[in-house]
């Protein structure tokens, strides 16, 4: 038995962008030196490069199911392999940090943040009428 997804899909790359923006402020807001919080914050990262991600899939008519299917849009299209390893990066990280023992903190996030940085540039830079991250108010 399949149970519906509560919510409506995101479906205009407008949508993606604004969530990955809460996520990425909501990451950047815990206190990333308890282990727990910090963990938290680089899957909030995490989730915020899979959001600025998908805004450019969408605005090409690109659908993904899952982080594999994501995964390989990202190798396939010539504008978006250069994120590939930042975006591989905080999976890896996201991963580690829901599924493992190990403890995180500062340090971590403070690794992880300019690979959501450059992932998030590099997707402003794709999509047509995408506010810069310069031009964003802090």
């Amino acid at each position: 038995m399949s149970l519906p997804i509560p919510g409506m899909p995101l479906r205009r790359a407008d949508e993606h962008i604004n969530k990955a923006d809460k996520n990425k402020e909501f990451g950047s807001a815990l206190v990333s030196t308890h282990p727990t919080s910090a963990g938290w914050a680089l899957v909030a990262y995490f989730y915020a490069a899979v959001h600025y991600t998908e805004a450019y899939l969408v605005s090409q008519s690109i659908t993904t199911k899952n982080h594999a299917d994501r995964l390989n849009s990202i190798q396939r299209d010539p504008k978006l392999r250069g994120i590939h390893s930042h975006f591989r990066f905080l999976l890896d990280y996201s991963w580690n940090a829901r599924y493992t023992v190990k403890h995180y903190g500062k340090i971590d996030v403070d690794k992880a943040r300019p690979q959501l940085e450059f992932v998030e540039a590099h997707i402003r830079s794709l999509i047509p009428n995408t506010p810069s991250v310069t031009s964003k108010k802090p």
